[in-house]
């Protein structure tokens, strides 16, 4: 059966994007304009739809509406989830998806609708990149449907596909407190997006693990193949969306590589360790900021992706970090660029870094 979405914009030419991200056979989206408030959320609400993504502004063309009726993307979504307390049967996940500079002016400081929405997109990103963001999409759509068939009961070790010895991997007070007590699938979605999947601790993106081995990114495909080989990926909810791998698996398989520690290496000598062990040769990471491959590479940078070294990257500022995810970090490259000011969501240094984020944006890039 094909899941069913609506896109909301008040600018009929931006349409397009309900197509953009639909997928024959799986996920049909509509566009449809926004109408009175209070009438559409009910509306929306009592169809049942599988997802629902909004433009950010959506009182630039009221067309039939009053000035007074006018409205953004976060007063709906909060009619929704407020509908979603009361009937969490019927909850559904809602994505932004909106112009890079809406979200950037607009939305960003707009803090307080940030946890309304289970994903956000820039529109040049659903034009560009539409097959990852449709999976995406079709992640969230599933998640839900498996969070609604345990309402009252979020088990956190089912939806996470643990078993055996590892059922206590995730059992930290910080995730199964308010897990027991999500009183909707929305609740317990955000939670689980923004603490385990978004973020490296227990499970880690390709990016890191790539950090991890020491190689450079374009193996990304290789090293996901050997990690799924070694049933190190993460299969539980929303993992068709965004694949993980545990963390404890992919460092068992270093250290049976490496012999003790991985990031006591270099990065050359991890990858040379790699391929003789593989029989196939694996590239090293080179530090983005000296270009040279003899560097202790240890994580994936925050902003570009790329592995990058302790010694060449500062500290992203985190306002809540769990005790069991890792404090992000920036590369100097990323720095001295201003790229990290440029990706959505946002990246803000932490103030303990500021006067090397100053240093560094003032020194001639080496490479």
């Amino acid at each position: 059966m094909t899941l069913s979405g609506i896109f909301i914009d008040d600018n009929d030419d931006e349409a397009v994007y309900a197509e953009q991200m639909t997928t024959r056979g799986e996920l049909k989206i509509v566009h449809e304009r926004p109408r009175s408030l209070t009438v559409h959320s009910n509306d929306i609400f009592s169809r049942k739809p599988d997802l629902l993504a909004l433009d950010y502004r959506l009182d630039e063309d009221l067309g039939d509406l009053d000035d007074n009726e006018a409205y953004k993307a976060g007063a709906m979504a909060q009619q929704l989830r407020d509908l979603a307390i009361d009937a969490p049967e019927g909850d559904f996940p809602i994505v932004l998806v909106s112009s890079e500079d809406k979200i950037r002016d607009q939305y960003e400081p707009d803090k307080t609708s940030h946890d309304l929405f289970d994903a956000l997109y820039v529109k040049s990103e659903v034009n560009d990149d539409k097959d990852p963001v449709r999976r995406e999409l079709i992640s969230l759509c599933n998640g839900y449907i498996l969070l609604k068939s345990q309402l009252g009961n979020f088990d956190l070790v089912t939806l996470t596909g643990l078993e055996g010895d590892d059922a206590d991997l995730l059992d930290y007070q910080e995730l199964t407190l308010p897990m027991s007590n999500a009183a909707a699938p929305h609740i317990a979605a955000g939670l689980l997006l923004n603490q385990l999947i978004h973020r490296s601790g227990p499970l880690i993106g390709i990016n890191e693990a790539c950090a991890r081995f020491g190689v450079d990114l374009n193996h990304d495909e290789r090293i996901s193949a050997l990690l799924v080989q070694r049933s190190a990926d993460y299969r539980g909810i929303f993992s068709t969306g965004w694949p993980r791998f545990w963390s404890h698996l992919v460092d068992d398989l270093a250290d049976e590589v490496f012999g003790k520690r991985a990031t006591g290496f270099t990065a050359a000598e991890r990858a040379e360790k790699l391929s003789a062990t593989l029989d196939e040769p694996f590239e090293a990471a080179s530090s983005t900021w000296t270009k040279k491959p003899d560097e202790l590479i240890a994580f994936a940078c925050a902003c570009c992706g790329e592995g990058t070294e302790m010694r060449h990257s500062a500290g992203v500022f985190e306002s809540s970090l769990p005790s069991f995810s890792k404090r992000r970090r920036v590369c100097w490259r990323c720095i001295h660029d201003d790229r990290y000011l440029e990706i959505r969501p946002s990246i803000t240094m932490d103030d303990s870094d500021e006067d090397l984020v100053n240093a560094v944006k003032a020194m001639e890039f080496p490479g």
